[in-house]
């Protein structure tokens, strides 16, 4: 195994483990309060992409995944930026996204956990 490699599994496993944490974390506050979630216009079609991620072929999946972080970028910060941001993180450690996908995908959950 490379070095490349290796530390491309590091970085998916470390983005795995953070993604992980975050999204046990709001689902329980959600439910805790007896809310449900409402998504705004902006919100609903970064949703939708995401939730058909696992239906793209590999080549597919790692383009859209990027425009799907910088679509998330673009939208205003608050608890629904940081759902989509930890969603996406989750889905892009599934198959081989490539680094330049991954950091998209790490930088958009950096920003909106700011």
């Amino acid at each position: 195994m490379s070095i490349n490699n290796f530390r491309r599994i590091v970085f998916a496993g470390s983005l795995s483990l953070c993604a992980v944490g975050i999204s046990l974390y709001f689902p329980a506050q959600t439910r805790a309060q007896g809310q449900q979630i409402v998504w705004s216009n902006q919100e609903k079609p970064i949703l939708e992409d995401i939730r058909t991620l696992r239906k793209l072929s590999e080549g597919n999946r790692a383009k859209t995944t990027k425009q799907l972080a910088l679509k998330i970028r673009q939208l205003s910060a608050g608890l629904n930026k940081v759902r989509l941001a930890t969603m996406l993180a989750g889905l892009s450690t599934e198959g081989d996204a490539g680094k330049d996908t991954l950091q998209e995908v790490a930088t958009t959950l950096a920003e909106a956990l700011r």
